[in-house]
């Protein structure tokens, strides 16, 4: 009952929550903007990964960013106040375990798609 009254509209305890949705949101923005890259002419290791994302490993980019806009979407709702207040921890819940599966998807992603020259140990 008292983390619904916290998560009212206008609240200033709604805060962290919105700022994850922000931060989320324009994470996902920021990686959309870079699978721009596998249509640039140029041939560039940006060019590289953004085409093995939306190529070899186009399933997992679509549960990534299934899983990213999920969490964004879920603490949009917990922001708005528009939940019960049985459903308020189970959706906290959900949002928090989307947005971890996302980023651990994404880190699977970079190891997966990154040339050789980014990862860790590789020739300089």
């Amino acid at each position: 009952m008292q983390v619904c009254a916290l998560l009212r509209k206008g609240s200033l305890a709604a805060l962290p929550c919105a700022l994850r949705g922000i931060a989320a949101s324009l994470k996902l923005a920021l990686e959309g903007a870079l699978l721009r890259d596998a249509f640039a002419r140029q041939h560039s290791a940006r060019k590289q990964v953004a085409s093995l994302m939306l190529g070899a490993l186009l399933p997992t980019t679509r549960m990534r960013f299934g899983a990213g806009l999920t969490g964004i979407g879920i603490s949009r709702l917990l922001c708005s106040g528009w939940l019960f207040e049985r459903a308020v921890a189970p959706a906290a819940a959900v949002g928090l375990l989307a947005l971890g599966v996302g980023e651990l998807l994404e880190r699977g992603l970079f190891f997966s798609a990154s040339p050789t020259l980014r990862m860790p140990g590789g020739a300089s």
